[in-house]
C-alpha cells in the first residue's frame, strides 16, 4: 500500500486539530454572544435533531470504511459498493427526513419551527456525506486542506451573522450549510475518481443486513449521552442540557484528536486481517493502541484536575457549574479509550460488529433504566446522568474483555500492560495538582 500510516496519521491528526481549533474560537464567542435561554433551546433542538440523524446516516459511514477497504485493488467492486450504498444513504436520509419534519409540525411550538427546520437540513442532505470514501481510500491530505477551507468559512459566517442574544437561528443555518458544503466537496472529489454504475436492486438487501448491525451499533450511544440530555429535556432543564452539551462537547473536542489514531488504522487493520497477515494487523494493533494511550490517558487526567478553569476560559463564568460535569467526562475518557481500542480494532475489524452491538445495548439499556428512574425522582441536576453512563460503560468494557479472552479472539497481554502502565504514569498529576492548589490557590 502506497500511503504512508505516519503521514497519514500526522494529516488526520492535523484535521481533527483544526476541528479543535475553530471551535475553541466560535465556542467563547457564541456562548457569550448568545442567552443562556437561546442557547438551552439549540441545544434541546440540536440533542432532538440527533435522535434522527444517525438514522438517516444508517450506518453507512463505518461499514463504507470497511467494505471498500477490503477491495481497493478492484476498481469495479469499488463502483459497485459505492453506488449501492449511496442509493441506500438517499432513500435513508429522504425518508428519516419526512418522519422529522411531521416530529416537528405535531410537537414542536410554531415559535421553534425555524430553529428546527435549520437543523434539519442536515438530516436532508446526509446522502451527500461520502466522507467513508476519502477515509478507505486515505485521502488525508485532500481532508486536510478542505476542513481547513470549510472550517474559515464556518469562523467568518459565524462573526458576520451572529451578532445578537436570540440570533440562534442564524447559528443552526450556519451550521447546516457549511456541512453541506462540506459534503459536496467531496461528493466532486470523490466522483472524479468512481463513478456510479448499473445494478440489479436485490444487491440492496445484502448490505441491508449487516448496515442494520452497523446502525444499531452506531446508535448504540444514544442511549448513553443522548439519552441523558433527551431526559433533562423532557423535565424541563434546558440549562442543565446545555451544562451537560458543553462539558461533553469539550471532552469530545480533546478525544477526537487522539481517536484519528485508531481511525487511520481501521483501513489498514482491515486489509491486513482480510488478507490473512495475522503478524502484520498484530504488530500494527499493539503499535497503535501504546501510541493511543501514551496520549489520551494523561490527557484525560489531565482535564479533569483543571475541568473548572477550563469551563471558565471557555464559555465563561455562567456557565461555571459546568465544571464538575467537565472534571467526570474527563475521567471518562480514561475508561473509552480502552473501549474504542478493544470495540474497533479488534471485534469490528473482526467483523464481530453483532456483538459489539448487543454489548453496548446491555449497558445502553442499563443507563435507560437508571435515568428513567433519575426521571421519576425528578433529579434535574447534569452530573447524576453523567453517573449512569460511566457507569453503564464500564460495565460495556469488562463486558468486552471477557468476551475477547473467552473466545480467544486476540491476546490482550500488550494492550492491557500498556493501558494500566499510562494509568499509573499519570497518578503524579494529582500530588502535583494537590500542591498547587494548596500553595498557590
Amino acid at each position: 500500500m502506497a500511503k504512508n500510516i505516519k503521514v497519514n496519521a500526522l494529516a488526520s491528526v492535523m484535521v481533527k486539530i483544526f476541528n479543535i481549533l475553530f471551535p475553541l474560537i466560535t465556542g467563547p464567542y457564541l456562548a457569550r454572544i448568545l442567552s443562556k435561554e437561546s442557547y438551552g433551546d439549540f441545544n434541546v433542538a440540536n440533542s432532538i435533531m440527533g435522535l434522527f440523524l444517525p438514522f438517516a446516516a444508517f450506518g453507512i459511514y463505518s461499514y463504507g470504511i470497511r467494505s471498500i477497504s477490503r477491495v481497493k485493488n478492484n476498481i469495479d467492486q469499488i463502483n459497485k459498493n459505492f453506488t449501492v450504498l449511496f442509493v441506500i444513504s438517499l432513500l435513508s436520509s429522504i425518508s428519516v427526513g419526512i418522519m422529522y419534519l411531521i416530529y416537528t409540525f405535531l410537537e414542536v411550538s410554531s415559535n421553534m419551527y425555524m430553529l428546527y427546520f435549520s437543523l434539519g437540513i442536515q438530516i436532508f442532505t446526509q446522502f451527500v456525506y461520502i466522507e467513508w470514501m476519502n477515509e478507505a481510500f486515505e485521502n488525508y491530505g485532500f481532508i486536510l486542506f478542505k476542513t481547513l477551507f470549510v472550517r474559515i468559512l464556518m469562523l467568518v459566517s459565524i462573526f458576520l451573522f451572529v451578532k445578537k442574544a436570540d440570533d440562534i437561528v442564524n447559528y443552526a443555518l450556519i451550521l447546516s450549510f457549511t456541512n453541506l458544503i462540506n459534503y459536496m466537496i467531496s461528493f466532486v472529489y470523490i466522483k472524479s475518481k468512481v463513478k456510479f454504475v448499473k445494478f440489479n436492486f436485490r444487491e440492496i438487501f445484502s448490505h441491508i443486513k449487516p448496515l442494520l448491525s452497523m446502525l444499531l451499533l452506531s446508535n448504540s450511544y444514544m442511549l448513553y449521552t443522548t439519552l441523558d440530555k433527551l431526559i433533562l429535556s423532557i423535565i424541563g432543564a434546558k440549562i442543565e442540557v446545555s451544562h451537560y452539551s458543553f462539558a461533553l462537547s469539550i471532552a469530545q473536542l480533546i478525544t477526537s484528536v487522539v481517536y484519528s489514531i485508531i481511525l487511520v488504522s481501521l483501513p489498514r487493520l482491515s486489509f491486513y486481517f482480510g488478507s490473512g497477515e495475522e503478524k502484520k494487523y498484530t504488530e500494527l494493533l499493539n503499535q497503535v493502541t501504546k501510541s493511543f494511550f501514551f496520549i489520551v490517558i494523561p490527557m484525560g487526567f489531565g482535564l479533569s484536575l483543571v475541568s473548572t478553569e477550563a469551563m471558565i476560559i471557555y464559555a465563561g463564568k455562567k456557565y461555571l457549574e459546568a465544571g464538575f460535569i467537565l472534571m467526570l467526562f474527563s475521567l471518562r475518557i480514561v475508561m473509552w479509550s480502552l473501549d474504542q481500542s478493544l470495540s474497533m480494532e479488534i471485534l469490528f475489524v473482526r467483523g464481530y460488529e453483532k456483538n459489539i452491538t448487543t454489548f453496548y445495548f446491555v449497558g445502553g439499556f442499563l443507563n435507560l433504566f437508571l435515568d428513567i428512574i433519575l426521571l421519576k425522582l425528578k433529579v434535574m441536576s447534569a452530573q447524576y446522568y453523567v453517573y449512569t453512563t460511566v457507569f453503564s460503560e464500564i460495565l460495556v468494557v469488562c463486558i468486552i474483555i471477557s468476551f475477547i479472552i473467552k473466545k480467544k479472539i486476540a491476546k490482550l497481554n500488550e494492550i492491557l500492560k500498556s493501558y494500566f502502565k499510562y494509568i499509573l504514569c499519570s497518578i503524579p498529576f494529582f500530588i502535583i495538582a494537590y500542591f498547587i492548589n494548596k500553595f498557590l490557590p
